[in-house]
């Protein structure tokens, strides 16, 4: 851990092109030697229960816990977004599937918007 964190360049290191290059590289090895097929070859669905129980809850709430602020911070455009809608949705109607497609589209559409803007 401490020559982990002493080490500087890190993050530039894995946003570099090579980076990219290199984790296509080793996805697409991994697909074309179906090697997450192989390793579930080996794993009985009792043996993926007995993890989950043993170790899933606690894992799953350290992990939330210790990124909630990072989760919270990059999910504050797509609260704001939604926010900015406030009096913009089409007036309601008696049709249910209309009222679907223009008031749940226009929330579905600014989301979509966002995400490719901000990526």
């Amino acid at each position: 851990m401490k020559n982990y964190t002493a080490r500087t360049g890190k993050v530039d290191a894995a946003r570099s092109d090579a980076a990219e290059k290199l984790y296509a590289e080793r996805v697409q090895q991994a697909i074309a030697n179906k090697s997450r097929q192989k390793a579930l070859a080996n794993v009985s669905e009792s043996e993926m229960n007995a993890a989950m129980q043993a170790r899933g809850a606690s894992n799953y709430r350290q992990g939330t816990a210790a990124g909630a602020d990072k989760q919270a911070k990059n999910v504050e455009p797509y609260y704001a977004a939604l926010d900015g809608l406030e009096g913009k949705y089409p007036a309601k109607t008696s049709d249910p599937m209309t009222n679907l497609t223009q008031r749940a589209g226009l929330v579905v559409k600014t989301l979509s918007d966002l995400k490719k803007r901000i990526g």
